[in-house]
């Protein structure tokens, strides 16, 4: 059985890991979508068609390809 211990600090480094994802996504994610959102021109209209239809892409594959990507 686990310990109380073990058990808060598996929970403490599961909150760290969520909380760095969060902020890393916010700095990255926000000032890309402003940007896409105020430029115009063609490349920005198939960046900005490529990161729409990515928004449809389910998290299991998404995990899938970087798995794939980085695995031997």
């Amino acid at each position: 059985m686990m310990e109380f211990d073990e058990l808060l600090n598996i929970l403490g480094l599961t909150l760290t890991v969520c909380t760095m994802s969060t902020f890393t996504a916010v700095f990255i994610g926000l000032p890309l979508g402003i940007w896409l959102g105020l430029s115009q021109g063609s490349p920005v209209r198939i960046l900005r068609t490529v990161t729409t239809a990515l928004t449809g892409l389910p998290p299991v594959l998404a995990g899938l390809a970087v798995y794939m990507t980085f695995s031997n």
